[in-house]
């Protein structure tokens, strides 16, 4: 697949990619997937040398900038260079993953709310907050955010079985109580 980009224009015929951009993008998320993040790099600054705005490449190098390198502020200034518009949510979301990852909670939690905010149907930052809520100990305003995921998603894995374990933690607290 990469041989078949580097050999494309930046305008492809009808029948292929609309947009080579954005191939080189996918090459980057196969490549990052797999561990092979230099070339994961190397496609996104082909991507970008053909659409230096181009959205997706934008976040997928302030994602491998946070996680190869671990530099929440040089990951948070690769985010600043995202084009505002319908990416304000997973913008919004990746900033709460870099505040979490450098420790700084309520940085991260005022970010998965602002992503939630920008995008209603979006239920990762839902599951963050859920998730830091029960890291927290407040299992209440866990069980909150993993029940808007599952009102937008009923189907959402992660939800279902955060869920279940409440009910579990729930039903043990009579117990607990009596014990005392």
């Amino acid at each position: 697949a990469r041989a078949w980009l580097e050999r494309q224009s930046d305008t492809p015929p009808d029948g292929e990619l609309a947009d080579i951009a954005s191939a080189w993008v996918v090459h980057a998320l196969g490549a990052h997937d797999g561990g092979r993040y230099v070339d994961a790099i190397e496609a996104l600054d082909r991507a970008l040398d053909r659409k230096p705005d181009h959205a997706a490449a934008l976040l997928l190098r302030a994602r491998l900038v946070r996680d190869v390198s671990g530099r929440v502020e040089a990951a948070h200034d690769a985010l600043d260079a995202v084009p505002e518009g319908d990416w304000r949510a997973v913008v919004a979301y990746e900033r709460g993953r870099s505040s979490l990852q450098a420790g700084a909670l309520s940085l991260a939690i005022e970010a998965f709310a602002e992503a939630s905010e920008h995008d209603a149907r979006y239920v990762e930052p839902r599951m963050a907050l859920g998730a830091l809520a029960w890291s927290e100990g407040d299992t209440e305003r866990a069980r909150v955010h993993f029940e808007q995921v599952l009102a937008i998603d009923p189907r959402h894995a992660g939800a279902r079985s955060n869920l279940g374990v409440y009910a579990e933690v729930v039903a043990e607290r009579p117990l607990e109580a009596a014990a005392l």
